[in-house]
């Protein structure tokens, strides 16, 4: 039976069968979920704590959850402890061997199989990651960084490594979201502008 997973940015995660919308299984997060990402019968959500009263700092979690029985396959962790305040997380994209997690400070490569981290890629002086779910697609990990009303950097990144295999810069920023249409990326700039770009190996 088809199940469908609500949660994102409640609590807990629950999974209801589509035909009779019966609860197969829920899962307390403990925080809010910000985002999820599925890939071959695999959740992979997103959530984070933070300090009580000052509101910053905590931890980000990132969950591995079965689709048909809700067991816990993974979790992965990481600080959030250089005094952020409650900024939105990226997001987190699968594609059943590896996820990269956006903190918008950060980049974040796991296996996603084991859950283990592979790598680490903060972004460039001055700028910072795009609120948006970076692109898994053709071997490659496409990711943006954008600096407030000045410059944008796509970058081509190995999913395994974090390795920049190709980067390319606009003299202005992306807003986001950048969408994936068919094989083609779609950017539209804070001064009017729009391209597209071929999703292919640089």
């Amino acid at each position: 039976d088809e199940i469908v997973v609500e949660g994102v940015h409640k609590k807990s995660l629950t999974a209801i069968r589509r035909k009779d919308g019966v609860e197969t299984w829920s899962i307390p997060l403990g925080a809010e979920s910000w985002d999820l990402a599925y890939h071959a019968g695999v959740f992979y959500a997103t959530r984070r704590t933070v300090l009580p009263i000052l509101n910053t700092g905590g931890t980000i979690y990132v969950d591995a959850i079965s689709k048909q029985t809700g067991e816990p396959l993974w979790s992965f962790k990481v600080d959030a402890d250089d005094g952020w305040f409650l900024e939105e997380i990226g997001g987190i994209v699968s594609d059943g061997s590896y996820c990269v997690l956006n903190t918008n400070r950060r980049l974040i490569g796991l296996d996603a199989v084991t859950g283990k981290e592979l790598w680490t890629l903060n972004p460039d002086k001055k700028e910072s990651f795009l609120k948006s779910k970076p692109i898994l697609l053709d071997g490659s990990v496409f990711a943006i960084q954008a600096h407030k009303n000045k410059t944008s950097i796509l970058q081509f990144l190995n999913p395994a490594t974090g390795v920049e295999r190709a980067r390319l810069e606009a003299q202005d920023e992306v807003i986001p979201p950048a969408r994936v249409v068919g094989q083609s990326l779609f950017m539209c700039f804070r001064h009017g502008d729009m391209i597209a770009l071929p999703l292919t190996e640089p």
